[in-house]
Order: structure tokens, then C-alpha cells, then sequence
């Protein structure tokens, strides 16, 4: 089993050394990585009550005498591992995960029939216009901290950030459409999208594809799988994917997702 190195060097920093008990280093990788290495000492824990007594001791002194070097090495080296940040997943209901699967099926036997034309896939983001801010990344070089003046070391923060609503589209074939900036303060309804896409979209696509079929595609948004909307694009559009063919919950199958 693969592990973090904050959590084995929390285990091992209760009793446990490189030379101090070989049998347990080598049998570590069977192990699931919520196991101490000396369970022994854990089991003596005063945080015994905690469901993983190991995982995060309190910094109450050293209680083996292994350096970090030493615990590094043993990571390393003796037990072949290697620490992995986790990473953030999307929460699926298994209602969820079966709709994707069966509309996948759908979206992947249009494409293949070879009937949908280029695809304008579409979307819009909110972007707050304030600095990102990495406190490990960002930091100053100086003597001591009160050479360095408050407005130049704080990182100044608003309650409710500015931000602003974009959409875009872009055809399959490559080309971009304009981007359409939502006025701040205004919320995207049915009305305000059916007003975005038919006054400002529509001429774009006319324009520049005049009578080529396409495919429209827009995520499941409210605003975008209201009747009135719905009805619209099935009028106004050659093709059109509606709410009851796009998987749910924003799934990477729009480019504009991950590579816009």
C-alpha cells in the first residue's frame, strides 16, 4: 500500500526505528497505511480514543529516535514508497453515474453516425477578479518580518469579492466565437440566456456559417433546460442536444470544461 510520509513518520515517531524492528519495515507494504508500524506503542497511546491515533500526533515530544533524514530513507529506500498529494473527485449518486452512462452511449452514436455536423459547444464561468494567493508560493525575502511593511506582507481580502459572468462557444472545427460579458449584478435567467443567445449568438453563427448544419450544445444549467429555452433552440437550431441527451453534472466531454 502506497501512504503519505506525514503518516508513516507520525507512526514511526512512536517507537519505531530503522534497525529497531526489520520484520514490521518489510512487511509494511502489505499493510493498509492506517496501520502503525508498532502498533504496540500505539495500542499504549493516551489519544486512544481518536479513530486514528497515529495519523496526526500532537507535537508532545519525540518519542523514538529517529531522525527525519532516517525517516525519509526508510520511505524511500527500504519500503519503496513514494508520498501522493490526494486528489479532489466529483461526489456521484449512482443515479448520477447511470445517467452519464447512458447518455454517453447516446452522445457517442450521434457522433459516430456522422449526422451532427460540427458541434458548438458552449458554456459560461464566473471569474472573481482578485489576485490568487499561495502562502507557499508567495512569500518575501527579508531580515525580519517588521522590515517589511503591512501593505507590502498582507494579503488583502474582500467579504464578496468582484466577478464576472463570460460565455463562449466554439465550433469543433476550431473557431471561437466572441466573448459575451454578463453585466455585473445580473443573474442568468431564462430570459436573460434566451435574450444572450438570440440577439448576440444566433447573428454570430449565421454569419459566419450561414446555412451549415451544426449541433448546439449546452450544459444543464437551469436557465438552459427551462421549456422556454428548450423550445427555442429546437426552432432556431439545425441540431440540437437537449437536456434529456447531455450527461449530468458537467462531465469533461465539453472541451470548454478543460481546455478553454
Amino acid at each position: 500500500a502506497q501512504g503519505h510520509k506525514s503518516d508513516l513518520k507520525a507512526c514511526l515517531k512512536h517507537g519505531q526505528t530503522v534497525q529497531g524492528d526489520r520484520k514490521h519495515i518489510q512487511q509494511a507494504q502489505e499493510w493498509p497505511t492506517n496501520v502503525c508500524v508498532n502498533p504496540g506503542v500505539c495500542e499504549e497511546d493516551p489519544r486512544e480514543d481518536q479513530e486514528e491515533p497515529c495519523k496526526k500526533p500532537e507535537k508532545d515530544g519525540q518519542r523514538g529516535n529517529m531522525s527525519e533524514g532516517s525517516m525519509r530513507n526508510l520511505v524511500k529506500k527500504d519500503l519503496g514508497m513514494t508520498p501522493y498529494k490526494k486528489i479532489r473527485l466529483q461526489l456521484l449518486s449512482e443515479a448520477t453515474i447511470e445517467k452519464r452512462r447512458e447518455r454517453g452511449r447516446i452522445l457517442l452514436n450521434k457522433l459516430k453516425s456522422g449526422t451532427q455536423g460540427p458541434v458548438f459547444y458552449t458554456d459560461e464561468k464566473l471569474f472573481t477578479v482578485q489576485a490568487v494567493y499561495n502562502s507557499q508560493n508567495d512569500q518575501i525575502l527579508a531580515k525580519s518580518s517588521a522590515d517589511i511593511p503591512v501593505k507590502v506582507r498582507g494579503v488583502f481580502r474582500r467579504q464578496k469579492p468582484k466577478s464576472v459572468m463570460v460565455w463562449a462557444g466554439v465550433m469543433s472545427d476550431g473557431k471561437k466565437s466572441p466573448l459575451i460579458f454578463v453585466p455585473e449584478g445580473v443573474k442568468i435567467n431564462k430570459e436573460v440566456y434566451l435574450s444572450m443567445i438570440n440577439d448576440q449568438v444566433l447573428p454570430w453563427i449565421k454569419a459566419e456559417y450561414g446555412e451549415t448544419f451544426f449541433t448546439f450544445q449546452q450544459d444543464s444549467a437551469p436557465a438552459h433546460g427551462s421549456k422556454l429555452v428548450q423550445e427555442w433552440c429546437k426552432q432556431n437550431f439545425p441540431a440540437f442536444w437537449d437536456k434529456f441527451t447531455w450527461p449530468p453534472s458537467s462531465p469533461d466531454l465539453n472541451v470548454m470544461d478543460f481546455s478553454m
